[in-house]
């Protein structure tokens, strides 16, 4: 087990930034795919009211006691009008950003995120670059906000990338009634309370529920258990040509490209002539490389985040052969190193597991020379197996 906990030290000071689409390989790329869609339902939900229609600005019952409706309910009645005006105004360039999630690109971080305002440095939880129609997020932080605090979020983000009255709109300054150097923010932070309102009343948290609490495949950790079969056709009759097994696989990924450590057990037995049991037991440790595929393209479909996994490792092989019969009882062992190859199809279920098929290449070990009989084993094999994962 000592080359699982060396492959766990190595990797677990790595980090990771990454700048993408948001197409489900990584961190934070399925709650942000959601959030695009929870918002363009509220924008459609919008679309019938109209723009002076004060329950535009106004809080529900839902949200009475939320954080979320702090933004609605400071707002006075002239407030609440010019909100729900603009919002209106801005659907139709709000639309096309949420309408498809390559309009706007993503960008994770892993670390704290500050902006320069009226000469000082603040935190925030993320920040949008209106030239690149990026929106820069922590994907620890945002994927532990909840999916209205996340549709408040990226909602007041979106605002950022539209126009009003001719000007980008900021956070700064006054807009309407308004006033004060934080007035625009107030305004917006409204807007963005609106749709989140939008989005409950529309039914876009429960529709995609099951879809947050879906296992995700861009996790960097994976513990498998799996067991299988293989045969090989060797030419010695004292062989043994089937086998049964089972493993245990560590795997630490860093993106798609991983590295990983398994121990695998392997035996048989075969009567190769009447009286006689010849028995085997092969025991491997592995170490290699991993790299996932994502073949399909929606990642919020159920089989969306299912992958293929291919392996490369090397083999550190141990075989032990049992030659029996009612007379004598005699031992021999083996040392090789080998290779092996292996392809998985991962497929999730529930609470981070999965359930996988593979189909691998794997070391034998031998020769063995017993009772002055030298046996003769194939070097490798396929051989199928069946396994569960956890990955975290």
């Amino acid at each position: 087990m000592n080359l699982f906990i060396a492959l766990m030290m190595v990797t677990s000071s790595w980090s990771w930034a990454s700048t993408f689409v948001g197409n489900g390989g990584n961190a934070g790329d399925i709650e942000w795919q959601v959030t695009l869609k929870q918002i363009n339902m509220a924008v459609a939900g919008l679309q019938d009211y109209a723009p002076s229609d004060a329950r535009l600005c106004t809080c529900n019952q839902t949200y009475s006691n939320s954080s979320t409706c702090d933004a609605l309910n400071s707002l006075n009645a002239e407030q609440r009008l010019y909100c729900g005006a603009t919002l209106k105004a801005q659907l139709p360039q709000l639309a096309p950003l949420v309408r498809d999630n390559r309009t706007v690109r993503v960008s994770w971080t892993q670390d704290q995120i500050d902006v320069l305002e009226n000469g000082q440095r603040r935190a925030v939880d993320a920040v949008t670059d209106r030239t690149q129609g990026t929106v820069t997020l922590n994907a620890d932080h945002f994927r532990s906000l909840n999916p209205s605090e996340r549709v408040f979020l990226i909602s007041h983000e979106l605002m950022h990338l539209t126009s009003l009255d001719g000007k980008p709109l900021t956070d700064e300054g006054p807009q309407g009634p308004f006033t004060g150097a934080g007035g625009s923010r107030a305004l917006v932070n409204a807007m963005a309370a609106a749709l989140v309102i939008q989005s409950e009343e529309s039914g876009a948290f429960d529709r995609y529920r099951r879809t947050l609490n879906r296992p995700q495949g861009w996790k960097q950790n994976w513990i498998s258990i799996s067991a299988g079969s293989g045969s090989q056709s060797s030419h010695s009759v004292f062989s043994v040509t089937d086998y049964r097994g089972f493993s245990l696989r560590y795997t630490r990924f860093l993106t798609n490209l991983g590295l990983q450590a398994e121990y695998a057990e392997r035996e048989g037995d075969r009567t190769p002539i009447s009286q006689v049991n010849a028995h085997e037991k092969v025991t491997t440790m592995r170490a290699g490389l991993s790299y996932r595929l994502f073949p399909f393209k929606d990642p919020l479909k159920v089989y969306g985040q299912s992958h293929l996994v291919f392996s490369a490792n090397v083999d550190f092989v141990r075989g032990t052969y049992n030659l029996k019969d009612a007379m004598n009882d005699e031992t021999a062992t083996s040392d090789r190193v080998g290779a092996s190859g292996a392809i998985r199809y991962e497929f999730p279920v529930v609470w981070g597991f999965w359930v996988s098929v593979a189909e691998t290449y794997e070391s034998l070990a031998g020769p063995y020379t017993v009772a002055g009989v030298n046996i003769e084993n194939e070097k490798n094999i396929f051989a199928t197996s069946i396994g569960a994962s956890y990955a975290f």
